[in-house]
């Protein structure tokens, strides 16, 4: 399951002023992979992330796995977020962050 079933259902998001979205939960969905499955972003979610950046929603990749993770950061033009997660070197948890990501992550 994901939070989003077509592209008209990110214009409703952003029509009801949501301004940010996360593509991954804990299990993979039809977008990406989830923290505890991981998977690259699929040809859905990228069609799903294009049209997130075209209507300037702020992206969180909390729970994003690291291949979806690496997978949306050569995409995006601009800074994003990881809204609630730390670092992999003080504890190996799937949602948290390795020096490689946290790298990523001050690129802009």
């Amino acid at each position: 399951m994901s939070f989003v079933n077509s592209l008209e259902d990110v214009e409703i998001l952003k029509e009801n002023g949501i301004i940010s979205a996360t593509l991954s939960w804990n299990h993979k969905n039809k977008l990406c992979g989830g923290a505890y499955e991981d998977g690259n972003l699929s040809s859905f979610g990228k069609e799903i992330l294009k049209k997130l950046l075209d209507l300037n929603f702020i992206i969180d990749l909390a729970h994003a796995p690291p291949r979806t993770f690496f997978d949306v950061v050569a995409v995006v033009d601009r800074p994003f977020i990881v809204s609630h997660s730390n670092c992999w070197a003080l504890c190996n948890h799937p949602r948290n962050l390795t020096d490689e990501q946290l790298k990523d992550c001050r690129k802009f």
